[in-house]
């Protein structure tokens, strides 16, 4: 498989677009994992910037959410704006 080339910033602002969503609805990490047939330990690190999610994972993650996947891309693009040089 190759190598991500997403930087680490990249992926701690979908981490916390995923965990903000889920927070703001009120489901909990296992609740997410079991609506995205993920395991819980993949949300985990996900949500801290430690898996880069493929294009698969991030579709289940908006189906999870009931929203478009530019939804959940577009939260995590306006977390990431402040920290741009």
């Amino acid at each position: 498989m190759p190598e991500s080339r997403h930087t680490d910033g990249n992926l701690l602002a979908f981490g916390q677009a995923v965990r903000q969503m889920r927070e703001r609805r009120g489901v909990g990490a296992d609740e997410l994992a079991g609506a995205a047939a993920m395991p819980r330990e993949r949300i985990d690190a996900l949500e801290i910037g430690q898996h880069d999610p493929n294009y698969d994972q991030v579709l289940a993650l908006a189906d999870a959410f009931h929203m478009q996947p530019s939804t959940l891309v577009i939260r995590a693009e306006r977390l990431r704006e402040p920290n741009d040089p």
